[in-house]
């Protein structure tokens, strides 16, 4: 984040309302480095920001519960010790025995369900919005999972060469076009669905679902979702209308341009109310790397830093 364009946005909000402001947040998706948007948000609150939405999706989703159910460094502190414990990201003995080779679903449902705390969720009176992409019946692994695996070979690759195109100065959102071409959709998860502690860990796994290394889910309503930073990864807009401002905080200028490339020409006017917060350069940990526990708290830390530095910036006003 530029701090001297952070000022100039705040300025300019604040010089057009009056009052105390209800505030909104979002955690874009992106694995590990997601634990920047809990560094964040974790500092936020803690200041007694009031903030009264938070959206996500993929570990954006678990970030943001995890803001109202639990203790950000006591999570961070056990992910790290669990992930210490971990040598590897894909394990071929599995592979051979049958097993899923991948440990990444089973650490982050383990952290997921020992971390949410129900009671403090509703007591919150927070507003939860999140996103997962529902899978058409054709996509379904019961229908064919052939079909279903040579779509996410498709996203793989749209994945690698948006990474590529970025660094050429081209924004094509090729995963989102892929999407909506096989025709997923965008479901829309609150607090008002979730009303238990099962249903909340299944809608996020659900939203951070990534074949091959997190598999496909199965929801409460039948259907199958994948993740939903395929298609938006910042989902903004389905809370800015109800709040004064949100701070939307991601970890690559893609998802940034991708997000206001997406909003439709109603939906402008929304861009005043959204103040970013992203990293200075390259997080010290990559997105699906569940063996770096000094890269997670690294990152955690910078988000933590982040935060303060948000908070002492608003207090100019």
């Amino acid at each position: 984040m530029n701090p001297t364009d952070f000022v100039s946005d705040l300025s300019h909000f604040f010089d057009i309302i009056t009052g105390k402001p209800k505030m909104g947040l979002t955690i874009a998706g992106g694995g590990c480095k997601a634990f920047f948007g809990l560094g964040v948000g974790s500092v936020l609150t803690q200041a007694g920001l009031p903030i009264r939405s938070i959206s996500g999706t993929s570990a954006g989703t678990a970030m943001g519960l995890s803001l109202f159910s639990t203790s950000p460094d006591d999570l961070v502190a056990e992910f790290c010790d669990l992930v210490r414990k971990n040598p590897s990201n894909f394990y071929m003995s599995d592979l051979v025995t049958g097993k899923k080779p991948f440990p990444h679903e089973r650490m982050y449902r383990y952290i997921v369900a020992k971390h949410l705390n129900m009671q403090k969720l509703q007591s919150s009176k927070i507003h939860f919005v999140f996103n997962a992409l529902r899978l058409p019946r054709h996509l379904e692994p019961d229908e064919n999972k052939m079909r279903l695996t040579s779509f996410m070979v498709r996203i793989v690759n749209a994945f690698r060469k948006e990474n590529a195109n970025n660094e050429k100065g081209i924004y094509e959102p090729l995963m989102s076009k892929i999407a909506e071409e096989e025709g997923l959709r965008e479901v829309i998860f609150t607090e008002k669905e979730l009303d238990t502690p099962e249903k909340i860990e299944d809608a996020i796994l659900a939203s951070s679902s990534a074949p091959p290394v997190t598999s496909v889910q199965k929801l409460f309503d039948g259907y199958y979702y994948l993740d939903g930073g395929i298609m938006n990864n910042l989902p903004v807009r389905h809370i800015a209308k109800e709040v004064d401002f949100v701070i939307a905080v991601y970890y690559r200028k893609m998802t940034r341009i991708f997000f206001e490339k997406s909003l439709l020409e109603r939906e402008k006017p929304l861009l005043q109310k959204i103040y970013y917060a992203y990293p200075d350069g390259s997080l010290p940990v990559n997105t699906w790397d569940y063996t770096d526990p000094d890269g997670v708290q690294k990152t955690y830390d910078e988000g933590r830093r982040m935060g303060e530095q948000i908070v002492r910036l608003m207090k100019l006003f």
